[in-house]
């Protein structure tokens, strides 16, 4: 069962990450927290990116491991397997618009 869209404007700011952090993924793109800030450029500032990053990892939602990105190293961001699922209903029912 599909859960009802709510659009992008009315989604959580942590959802708006994980949402934003799985179409990277699945385009083969790393994201890390600066290239996230671009993504959602005034959206989220880096406060909220960093609040909702300790809490999407508490609850086991959000990853970041050590990769080479734009010839530096820095912790790029993945959306756990265990949650993947849900993360996949919530981008498929609210798309950002263009």
């Amino acid at each position: 069962m599909n859960g009802a869209a709510v659009g992008w404007g009315r989604l959580a700011p942590d959802l708006k990450m994980c949402v934003t952090i799985y179409n990277e993924q699945q385009q083969g793109r790393d994201v890390w927290t600066g290239r996230l800030l671009e993504l959602l450029k005034g959206e989220l500032t880096r406060q909220q990116v960093s609040m909702n990053e300790d809490r999407l990892m508490d609850l086991g939602i959000l990853d970041k491991q050590w990769k080479m990105a734009e010839g530096k190293w820095t912790y790029c961001y993945r959306i756990c397997r265990c949650t993947e699922n849900f993360i996949k209903n919530v981008a498929e029912n609210n798309q950002r618009s263009a």
